[in-house]
């Protein structure tokens, strides 16, 4: 399974979005619904949904979030650090 899907998986657990997406959900709605849970993170659960992604990908780590990803959009890369934060909190290595 790509890194990717994993990453994306977390985001939506996160979320508290369902796969598949509905098709209403556009990538705009997911970004913001991803940003928004930053701040309310439920520790736990998160915790639970990091042990199920180290599971399927045990090397996931935050600097390997962190090379895979790049934007010069300061929206989207504090958002990123939102979500970087959250699976701090909830458990993923840095490195």
């Amino acid at each position: 399974m790509a890194r990717s899907t994993i990453q994306d998986n977390l985001k939506r657990a996160a979320a508290g979005l369902a796969w598949p997406l509905e098709d209403r959900v556009t990538d705009d709605a997911l970004e913001s619904s991803v940003q928004r849970v930053g701040s309310r993170i439920r520790i736990p659960e998160a915790q639970s949904e990091v042990r199920a992604g180290l599971a399927m990908n045990p090397t996931f780590t935050i600097a390997r979030l962190r090379a895979s990803r790049s934007s010069d959009n300061p929206t989207a890369a504090a958002g990123g650090e939102r979500l970087i934060d959250g699976l701090r909190k909830a458990g993923v290595l840095e490195e």
